[in-house]
């Protein structure tokens, strides 16, 4: 099997990269895919080097899978190049999530939508991924009548400028050339991810709402949400406050998260145990 990343060398492709290789991802060959600028330079995965090439070079060689780290503007030029030749693609961007044509994947909640003709995936928004991830056994037992949700975004969500940033200004370097953000983000906290909205949401919260309905396949479930910065380096954080449609218990709710494939269950806050965003790197 041929394997492309496209946009290998930025912070996404690279830890890309290295959660492909800590999981043995199978395939004999792999292409390393940058931009027309960085064509030819060297790149290390591992303990191997690979000369990167542009994305023509890629479609001509007909890779079998092409995950996509890119933003959307690039995929939305070049992810149907590639699915028209039979590569599967998968789009980490937000260029086709809400496309009517193209599926939202999160394969522990919806993954029996796949086909084989799939050719073109859409991967969520990463905080969109955790949230259905303990919903969706929630919506399947007893129903989601209501969503308020708040996230706690680390740096990393804005790729290598928001972690430039947070780095400049902890080192006293800060200046115009790492400004990913409005506001120093050190010390702070910024309800500001991606550009507002005629209505005063976030393009981040709009995010989270209908890519969560789409995922779980409830179109008119009332979503609320606020979205921060915050300034940490990896790993988000999110709260949601869930009303059911049916009667629970909670020992049931417990159970039926504690089921579900990806989720761990801390419920021993009297033991000071709870999830961190430095616990959930390891």
């Amino acid at each position: 099997m041929k394997l492309a990343i496209i946009g290998a060398t930025g912070l996404v492709g690279k830890t890309l990269l290295t959660l492909l290789q800590e999981r043995k991802f199978p395939h004999e060959e792999l292409l390393l895919v940058a931009s027309a600028a960085s064509a030819g330079q060297q790149a290390r995965v591992a303990d191997q080097s690979y000369q990167l090439i542009d994305l023509p070079t890629a479609v001509k060689e007909q890779p079998t899978i092409a995950i996509f780290a890119t933003d959307a503007a690039v995929a939305t030029d070049w992810a149907l190049r590639f699915a028209a030749i039979g590569t599967v693609v998968v789009d980490n961007s937000a260029a086709w999530r809400l496309h009517p044509d193209w599926k939202l994947i999160v394969p522990e909640v919806n993954g029996r939508l796949l086909s084989p003709t799939d050719r073109l995936i859409a991967n969520p928004n990463c905080v969109a991924i955790s949230l259905v991830m303990a919903l969706a056994p929630l919506h399947r037992h007893y129903g989601l009548k209501r969503l308020v949700i708040a996230t706690y975004q680390a740096v990393s969500g804005s790729g290598q400028a928001g972690v430039d940033q947070l780095m400049a200004e902890r080192s006293g370097l800060a200046s115009s050339a790492h400004q990913a953000y409005l506001y120093p983000i050190d010390q702070n906290v910024i309800p500001h991810i991606g550009d507002f909205l005629e209505d005063g949401y976030t393009q981040e919260e709009q995010k989270l709402v209908d890519e969560t309905q789409k995922i779980l396949e409830a179109p008119t479930l009332p979503i609320t949400a606020t979205a921060v910065r915050i300034p940490t380096l990896r790993a988000h954080a999110v709260a949601i406050n869930v009303e059911l449609a049916q009667d629970f218990t909670l020992a049931g709710v417990i159970q039926d998260l504690q089921a579900m494939p990806g989720v761990v269950v801390t419920d021993t806050v009297q033991k000071h145990a709870y999830p961190t965003c430095i616990a959930a790197q390891h």
